[in-house]
């Protein structure tokens, strides 16, 4: 650092300390020796020391004075917030005396209000009491009046006790007069209630015989209602009828058609043999005409041959001596061979009559507790049981337990003989109103109506996609597809099937159990329906269902294959003469 920097600083660190100016320096010295130098830098080395604590107690200064005048600054704050609380204080005084000296004002108005309502007080006191003794007054000339008044009253009563004497006579003469008309008046009643009860049998008996005619008038309300609902069903049967002559006709009309034009290709075709025969005639015509000109020419040749004296060559043919005779082993051989096709041939016949028939094996059985039964139908929610009685009656399949019923109203009940259950819904032939109805699952709303194609329909069946059932009047199985409002979309036949009992569509084929106890499948093509496999089940079946036909596998030739987990089957018991349920495993090759 240079001196004069030096002298600066120094000036002003002096001139903050003492508040003035630093005397002038005395003017420089001459030069100085080494010793002096180093004194100097001794000198200026203290000095700067001294400088440094200067400046230090300079800066504690500086924060001692910003701290009293940060404190001075908060006294005067709060000795204002003191002041502003004071004067507060004095004000609320101030106030809470002047509300003392209203309140003592009011005291005194309310002590004068008093005084004189005092004074009002005593003059109305004094009032009442000269009035009470006006009235004290009245009240005893009353009194004297009422004194006079009852020697009057005894006065008369002494009057009255001798007219009552007079009195007393009357009356036991008019009491002898009531005696003797009570008599009369009991005899009159006695009448009148042997009268009434007279009116009262008779009542009853009106009753009676009203209650007979109203019965008399119900049953014949009944029975007409009855007449109207045979002759309404008599009519609908007419419909029907006449409905299935009108398709009987129109299948007849299909069917002149389908022969007709039959007819006309088999002339057609005759036709066509016809024009071949007759050129299979012109080219034998012709080949024989063909062979007699070569005859002749061949007689030509040989009458010039006989003419020349050409000799022609001979012809020899040689023929066995005798017959060939065979040895016995290859008799023998040609023997066992044919025994042998034979065997072959019974036992083919017995394999395929084997692999052709459904096998069963029982699994377990319950007897039912209803009886007009007559159809099962499963589902994924459990077995539907076609009841005449109860409508659709849904059962669980582990415990017969009785989980849903489904009939119809009081005034129309559900007369159901078969079932076809389908997602959401089960399908119902309703045989007394001769319809197809179908319910919802849960709820049993109905939700669709249509009539039966024939008079007497039997079985029904769901192939998911249209509704099947059958007709024993016709012998038809019809097709309704999936809106069976629209009616039957076709019609087939198979062969030996007049009655049905029950039927199913499992696996793409239909089995059809039907009135003598045989169970059929049956492929369906276009043509119609064609038998693959049979199995006798006996009369005593009246139902099945094949359950579990969503596991159904394709059909490989030669292997055998589930054609559903459960069988079920509505059978007659033996030891009564209610129906029992059995469940068995089936096997179709």
């Amino acid at each position: 650092m240079e001196n004069s920097e030096l002298d600066k600083r120094i000036s002003e660190v002096w001139k903050r300390v003492s508040g003035t100016d630093l005397p002038p320096t005395a003017p420089p010295m001459p030069e100085m020796r080494e010793s002096s130098v180093e004194t100097v830098r001794f000198l200026k080395d203290n000095y700067g020391k001294a400088q440094a604590d200067w400046e230090r107690l300079l800066s504690a200064k500086e924060l001692n004075l910003r701290d009293l005048s940060f404190q001075l600054t908060e006294t005067r704050a709060h000795l204002a917030e003191l002041k502003q609380h004071y004067t507060e204080a004095r004000e609320k005084l101030v106030t809470e005396q002047l509300n003392t000296a209203l309140n003592l004002e009011e005291t005194r108005k309310v002590l004068r209000e008093q005084k004189a309502s005092h004074h009002k007080e005593v003059r109305l006191l004094q009032e009442v009491l000269e009035r009470s003794k006006h009235e004290l007054r009245e009240l005893g000339a009353r009194i004297e009046a009422l004194t006079r008044e009852r020697d009057e009253h005894r006065r008369k009563h002494g009057e009255t006790n001798v007219e009552s004497a007079g009195l007393r006579d009357a009356a036991a003469a008019l009491e002898k007069r009531l005696s003797d008309a009570k008599a009369a008046v009991e005899a009159t009643l006695s009448e009148l209630l042997a009268e009434r009860k007279e009116r009262a049998e008779a009542a009853r008996r009106i009753k009676e015989l009203e209650r007979k005619n109203s019965g008399m008038a119900e049953e014949l309300s009944a029975a007409r209602s009855a007449w109207d609902a045979e002759r309404t069903q008599w009519k609908e049967l007419w419909e029907r009828e006449r409905s299935v002559w009108e398709t009987h006709r129109q299948e007849f009309a299909v069917w002149e058609e389908r022969l007709r034009s039959e007819r006309q290709a088999w002339l057609e075709k005759l036709r066509g043999e016809e024009e071949k025969g007759l050129g299979y005639a012109e080219g034998l015509t012709k080949v024989l005409k063909d062979s007699s000109e070569w005859s002749q020419k061949v007689t030509q040749v040989l009458q010039l041959y006989a003419l020349k004296g050409v000799e022609l060559p001979k012809v020899f043919v040689a023929t066995p001596s005798g017959p060939v005779e065979r040895t016995r082993g290859l008799r023998r051989a040609f023997m066992m061979a044919g025994a042998a096709l034979l065997l072959l041939a019974g036992a083919a016949f017995y394999i395929r009559d084997y692999r052709s028939k459904p096998h069963f094996t029982l699994l377990q059985s319950w007897p039912l507790d209803l009886k007009g039964v007559s159809y099962i139908a499963g589902s994924e929610e459990g077995l539907w049981l076609a009841d005449w009685e109860s409508g659709l009656v849904l059962r669980d399949r582990k415990d017969m337990a009785t989980l849903r019923r489904l009939d119809g109203s009081a005034a129309v009940p559900l007369r159901a003989a078969a079932a076809a259950p389908v997602p959401g819904s089960v399908w119902a032939l309703d045989l007394a109103q001769l319809r197809l109805v179908r319910k919802e699952a849960v709820s049993g709303r109905e939700l669709d109506s249509v009539r039966t194609p024939g008079p007497a329909p039997q079985g029904l069946a769901h192939d998911g996609h249209s509704l099947w059932s059958f007709d024993a009047a016709s012998g038809l199985f019809y097709r309704h597809g999936p809106d069976p409002a629209r009616g039957a979309l076709a019609s087939y036949e198979i062969k030996g099937v007049k009655t049905v009992k029950a039927m199913q569509w499992a696996g793409g084929r239909l089995w059809v159990l039907d009135g003598s106890g045989a169970l059929g499948i049956y492929d369906f093509t276009h043509q119609g329906f064609r038998k693959s496999a049979s199995r006798d089940m006996g009369p005593a079946v009246e139902g099945f269902w094949l359950d579990g036909t969503a596991a159904l596998p394709p059909q490989v030739p030669g292997v055998i294959r589930p054609a559903g987990k459960e069988f079920w089957t509505l059978e007659k018991a033996r030891d009564s003469s209610l129906l029992e349920l059995r469940k068995s495993g089936v096997k179709l090759y």
